[in-house]
Parts: structure tokens; sequence; C-alpha cells
């Protein structure tokens, strides 16, 4: 019984194919996994609003100014899971006014935030490298590594929880 040659390296052509595809998909995962708040960003920078025109009481479209663009991964992240526009805008207007440099904490003038319950202990959870409860940054703190700077840090980055 004759068999092709060709026929049988396909099979591993194939399969290196399908594991290098698969290995790249878990680089392109890990190295682009905050690329959707580039795009919103994108999409948050350009504001349409509605300018009444006098005289002819015609209304038309108009771009809104704004003052700066936030590139600041851990601010823009923050500014995404802002709940109301009137934070997002503070927040927006607090960071410009610091040319950019995200201090390490910001003054918070937020409905339903509580300064009294900044760092206030809430309980104690299971977490493990393999299975995380509190899922989004990592921070690896090897050099200050207080709860203050931890939770600060959580704080800049839009998170109501920190732990270690």
């Amino acid at each position: 019984m004759l068999t092709c040659p060709l026929l049988r390296p396909t099979y591993r052509y194939l399969v290196l194919t399908v594991l290098l595809l698969f290995f790249l998909n878990l680089v392109l995962i890990t190295h682009v996994a905050d690329l959707h708040l580039y795009v919103q960003q994108l999409f948050e920078e350009v504001k349409w609003n509605s300018v009444r025109q006098t005289g002819g009481g015609a209304v038309r479209n108009a771009r809104a100014s704004y003052d700066c663009v936030v590139n600041d991964s851990l601010a823009l992240s923050a500014l995404s899971r802002m709940r109301t526009e009137s934070c997002r805008q503070e927040a927006r207007r607090l960071i410009c006014a610091l040319d950019h440099a995200t201090p390490d904490t910001l003054p918070n003038t937020c409905p339903r935030y509580v300064e009294s319950q900044r760092g206030v202990y809430v309980g104690c959870f299971t977490d493990m490298k393999s299975a995380r409860v509190l899922t989004g940054h990592l921070y690896r703190l090897k050099q200050i590594n207080s709860p203050q700077y931890c939770i600060n840090l959580c704080l800049r980055a839009g998170y109501i929880y920190a732990g270690k």
C-alpha cells in the first residue's frame, strides 16, 4: 500500500500552526488588555452638544472644547468607572489642572463618598493568584508598601476596595 509522503507532514504543519496561533493569541491578550481604555478615551474626547444661535433660533451641533487629553491608564480606568458625568468632569478638570501629573491622592467631591470610610476594614476573603476575587489592576509595591499607599493607589484607579 502506497501512502503519499506529503500527507503526513501536512498534519504536523497544521498542528504547529494551531499551536503558534494559540500562543500568539495569549501574547496579544496579555499585551492588549487595556486597549479598550484607549478606544474609550477617543470617544470621550469628542463631545457634541447643542448650541442655540441667536437671531434665527436655529439649533446647530458644535464640537465642545476640552481642556486636555488624559493619557494615564489609571486615570482613564477611574474615569470610565465613574457613574455620573459630573464626577467625570470634575475628575478630568482636576487631572488637567495638575498638568497631566496624576498625584497619589485626589480630593473626592463625588456624591455618596464618605471620607470616614476610607481604609475601613470590611472583612476577610480568600484570594489566590489562580482565582482572583478582586480583579483589575495588580500593583507590585517593592519600595513603599504601606496600607495607606495601597489604598491611595486603588482609589486613584477608581476601585472601592484595596487589599494585599
